[in-house]
Order: C-alpha cells, then structure tokens, then sequence
C-alpha cells in the first residue's frame, strides 16, 4: 500500500515492483495489527458529545473520535489506540487514523463502478478537504471500511475494490453485501470509494 495513494509509476526512475511490494506489505502489516488490537475503534461512534472548541478538532488536525468528519472532509473509520506506519519510504511518517470518503464524494449520489486501473486513478485523484493522499483502499483498509458501512453512509451492497493485487491481472475486492472478499480480474467493474490515512505525527 502507498498511504499517499497508489501509484502508477512509470520511466527510469519508478520504483521497482519488489521495492512497491515490499513498502505496500509493511504498511499492510502494521494496519492489519492495528485492526486486531483489542483497543482499536472501527467504525463505531464514541459515546458523549463534543462541546464548544472541541467539536472542530478533529477536521482541524487536532484528536479525532470514530465518526468525527476527517480534515479531508470524510468520516473518521479508524481511531488506533496508538500510531501505525505510513507516509513512503523517503518520507516515513506515523498515522492514527483511517478517513473515508463521503458519500457523494464522486459528484455522484452511488459510488462508480470501474475497472481496477480507472478505479486507483480515480481514487487517487480525489481532493476532498483539498488533500493529495486519498487512494484507493488496500486489502485491510477495505476490510475496515466494510465493517464501518454505515457510518461511512453510501456504500452499495456490492463489491469492491482493493488496491492490492491477488496475482497478476488480478486484485482482492469485497462484498458489501455479505462481506466476502474475492480476487476480482482488473478489466471487472467494481465500486470505488476512496481513503485516506493521517496523523497526529510524533
């Protein structure tokens, strides 16, 4: 997974495919510890209400709560009871938070269903809340965002798609419906709906 989004390098100096996998395959790991924490909020709304200063925190960079709207104008899917890796090789960083589109985030009142090449492109070239970083979701950050469905709002009981890959030519989706997650064949039209993950850094 790149947290800043997928990419689609190409030219002499595109990373090659074992060092993409390699950084994807961390990032993925630190998130799939994170989902099985005992402490770790998915996709369930805190109880209490925010009062005065504190209700715009959350999208003002400050701590957020599950539920909360993101800095990217989405909502809140992930609070982890500590900090995960993310960011890129380069430029290492550390996350607490998943953040999903909204719905409608496509100008649209249902997700799209796209292709897998159109689909990461797509994703990656939202701006909500004028971030760079949406993508779309790996393997485990889709898995979150099933679990987390109707908090996200929107999202048809359909599949789809993940940005990680199954074998060649083919990626992991999953049913919105049922909550399976299949290898899907790229040139397949599946549901899109965009991610982001963010700090506070250390």
């Amino acid at each position: 997974m790149s947290v800043t989004g997928p990419t689609n390098d190409t030219g002499p100096t595109a990373p090659t495919r074992s060092s993409r996998r390699t950084r994807r395959l961390t990032i993925i790991g630190a998130l799939a510890l994170v989902l099985v924490a005992g402490a770790v909020l998915v996709g369930v709304k805190t109880t209490g209400a925010r009062s005065g200063a504190d209700v715009s925190l959350c999208k003002d960079g400050g701590s957020c709560r599950v539920g909360d709207v993101g800095p990217g104008a989405g909502t809140v899917i992930i609070v982890a009871p500590g900090y995960f890796p993310c960011g890129t090789i380069a430029v290492p960083a550390s996350c607490s938070y998943l953040e999903a589109a909204p719905a409608g985030w496509n100008t649209t009142t249902a997700d799209p269903s796209l292709d897998l090449a159109t689909a990461k492109t797509t994703a990656s070239n939202y701006r909500g809340g004028d971030k760079h970083d949406w993508h779309l979701p790996t393997q485990e950050e889709l898995k979150a965002l099933y679990f987390a469905r109707e908090g996200a709002g929107g999202l048809a009981a359909v599949y789809y798609w993940s940005s990680t890959a199954s074998g060649e030519h083919y990626a992991w989706s999953q049913s919105f419906d049922n909550g399976s997650q299949i290898d899907g064949f790229e040139g397949d039209a599946n549901c899109v709906r965009p991610v982001r993950v963010f700090g506070p850094s250390r």
